[in-house]
């Protein structure tokens, strides 16, 4: 009996439904997204508004009230982008593609980040240790300071629990990163209770200089923490769950914070206030460097359009055919789920194209196996007798 392997046309219904998930998952509409800067930006006016930053030099009031948006506009841009990531996660029910180190070093980072800025604004104690420190002069770290990375911090644990729960495509965290993050935990406790036992108010044994630690913690994981996706990217040779929209906002609340920065440092007369919140300088610069590769791998490089357009001029036109790339596996990786594809985890048409295709193949392989085994019977019998 011949075996005829089943075609999958893209008139099926289930592959329309695929399609239709998949292009609103990966590529949220232009105007959603136009929507969200506009509500960004009026959010943004009303608290700079009601709320004008604190500045005590010789700035105008118009001054204060634009540093107060500039402040809360790059708060919303730095927070809303954690949101598109956590709803592709969501919507794919899958995190494959997003780098578990990634999360695992942004948690660890906005976690001294938010105890840094809480401390900076809110502890008199801190306050008054910074300004014997700095002449007299007041630090820097505003209230979208603080909201901003406590929201982060709440944001990204709650990716860590996605990357927890979803399908992982057999990614695990690194030992790099695991150990690397865990020395920095137990360092940081460490010296937080030999600080406690022995603050000397301004020296190394201060909570000042405990804070500053967790400040150079952060800045060196923001230096570090889009490694490994930037590598994972390059590896598979495709953005695929990486949202792009998560780093368009990261880029634009990157240049609102220098910019922020800068101009209160300026009113203020007080270049220290730049040096003297490095982490916050330091977030900037790196985040908006990063964004950069990003937006190059993912408009230029591994443009997903251009890929197809490529596929589909190799193959005399019609639809491209699916590789690991568009299935988020890791060609780079010999492991089981880079070579083959794993059916229970179907989130894309290309999914269910692969699938069909290696079932296809395996009842080919089958058939001809059957008729290997029964052309060779005759020939054993006849030997027999």
């Amino acid at each position: 009996m011949e075996h005829t392997p089943s075609k999958v046309t893209q008139s099926s219904p289930l592959l329309e439904r695929s399609a239709s998930a998949d292009e609103h998952v990966e590529h949220c509409p232009p105007r959603l997204m136009a929507v969200g800067m506009v509500i960004i930006v009026v959010v943004a006016l009303g608290f700079g508004l009601s709320m004008p930053s604190d500045l005590k030099g010789s700035g105008s009031e118009t001054v204060r009230y634009l540093s107060s948006t500039i402040g809360w506009t790059y708060f919303g841009a730095w927070s809303v982008s954690f949101y598109p990531q956590l709803y592709l996660n969501w919507s794919r029910k899958s995190v494959v593609g997003l780098s578990l180190d990634f999360e695992l070093y942004n948690l660890v980072g906005f976690g001294c980040y938010s105890i840094f800025n809480c401390a900076f604004a809110y502890d008199p104690g801190v306050q008054k240790a910074y300004r014997d420190a700095n002449d007299g002069k007041d630090n820097l770290v505003q209230a979208n300071d603080v909201f901003f990375a406590l929201h982060a911090f709440v944001i990204t644990a709650l990716t860590v629990v996605q990357c927890a729960i979803y399908d992982r495509g057999g990614q695990v965290l690194s030992r790099l990163a695991k150990i690397s993050m865990a020395g920095v935990i137990v360092l940081s406790a460490v010296y937080f209770f030999v600080v406690r036992g022995v603050d000397d108010g301004s020296g190394v044994w201060s909570t000042l200089t405990w804070l500053y630690w967790l400040s150079y913690v952060k800045l060196m994981i923001s230096v570090v923490k889009y490694m490994p996706q930037v590598a994972m990217n390059y590896r598979r040779k495709s953005t695929s769950g990486w949202n792009i929209y998560n780093v368009l906002l990261d880029f634009t609340g990157g240049s609102l914070s220098i910019a922020q920065l800068v101009l209160d440092a300026s009113v203020e007369d007080d270049w220290s206030g730049v040096s003297g919140d490095p982490v916050k300088l330091g977030l900037g610069f790196a985040s908006m460097f990063f964004d950069i590769i990003f937006m190059v791998q993912h408009y230029g490089l591994y443009n997903p359009k251009r890929r197809q357009g490529a596929a589909a001029a190799a193959g005399g036109g019609g639809a491209p055919r699916a590789d690991s790339a568009s299935l988020g596996l890791d060609i780079a990786a010999d492991t089981p789920q880079a070579r083959r594809f794993n059916p229970i985890s179907i989130s894309s048409v290309s999914d269910v194209i692969a699938v069909k295709e290696q079932q296809a193949e395996a009842g080919v392989a089958t058939a001809q196996e059957e008729g290997d085994r029964g052309e060779a019977m005759p020939r054993l019998s006849s030997s027999v007798e």
